[in-house]
């Protein structure tokens, strides 16, 4: 039996040793909270409100809806992107619009669809220059009812070829960054593209004659194909290649009818060398798909974001 006087001789020890090791938590908990933005809560709530506009956006039932939707997210957007340390927030939440970093973190790029009439898209979209002393940032206008040959086309961001950006290639030595996008055409036709985007006196320009591709140099390269197939286009940087499926009609009596192409099972290529991405046609390369890929299918014309 232990006796009252050893209860009375440790009970102060351990106390001590309990409240010191309080102090110990109290303390680190204080430290690690130092490196997180002291705007975190602020932009937290901002990104519910977005999270509930974005689901409208995407979910509504007419057109008017998905529009009004937008019109609100837009400057509710902007706000959050001014509260200091927004570059590195993510919004990771938020499903109704897809942000990707430049790999230097230079820039990041917010990309994001309305659906017109369940059949047709509206793109909109911003760059978010990496500026801790202030928000600078660049709205992308869609253009592209106004582009006869998108291929050969340079612009700044209010004439912008709209899509859904979803990777950046690392910048080669001029400063030209590739960007991989999808772009829903109509509800017959989807595109996949290269872009490529860089900076003239701080100022963001898209396209430009760095893809040679059959034999043609191209300002962007499109992938168009019928929306019922899914085309894999992607970066493998250990290998330094984007690879894409090839695509061909299912009937070659459809030549050029894009609605009926696809994938053939077979893949092509682009390598970089003298300041240009070049075509490189059958490659072998199984087993080099992604289950990533899948995250890319054009999407149904009423998702649901839950």
């Amino acid at each position: 039996m232990i006796s009252m006087s050893y209860i009375l001789r440790y009970q102060p020890i351990n106390s001590f040793r309990f409240g010191l090791i309080t102090l110990i938590f109290l303390l680190l908990f204080h430290f690690s909270s130092l490196g997180q933005n002291p705007y975190k809560r602020k932009l937290d709530l901002y990104q519910d409100t977005l999270k509930k506009l974005g689901t409208m956006i995407v979910n509504g039932s007419d057109e008017t809806d998905r529009k009004a939707a937008t019109y609100k997210f837009i400057p509710t957007l902007v706000r959050a992107l001014k509260i200091p340390g927004s570059f590195e927030y993510g919004f990771d939440s938020i499903r109704s619009f897809r942000i990707v970093y430049s790999p230097d973190r230079k820039f990041r790029i917010f990309s994001w669809f309305v659906n017109i009439n369940d059949i047709a898209y509206r793109f909109y979209g911003a760059i978010q220059m990496n500026n801790p002393k202030q928000l600078e940032l660049f709205p992308l206008v869609d253009f592209t009812e106004h582009i006869s040959k998108p291929d050969q086309w340079i612009s700044g961001p209010k004439q912008w070829y709209g899509c859904e950006y979803y990777s950046i290639l690392p910048p080669d030595e001029k400063g030209n960054y590739v960007l991989l996008g999808w772009k829903g055409i109509s509800d017959q036709i989807t595109q996949r593209l290269l872009d490529v985007i860089h900076f003239e006196l701080g100022k963001p320009i898209f396209g430009g004659p760095i893809f040679n591709y059959e034999d043609k140099v191209l300002d962007r390269v499109l992938f168009s194909y019928t929306h019922q197939a899914t085309m894999m286009l992607k970066y493998l940087p250990e290998k330094k290649l984007i690879l894409f499926d090839h695509l061909s009609p299912s009937d070659t009596t459809m030549k050029g009818k894009f609605e009926y192409y696809g994938p053939d099972l077979t893949y092509d290529g682009m390598t970089y060398s003298e300041g240009l991405w070049r075509l490189k046609k059958d490659l072998n390369m199984t087993n080099e798909s992604s289950a990533r890929d899948s995250l890319f299918i054009a999407p149904v014309k009423k998702p649901t974001i839950n």
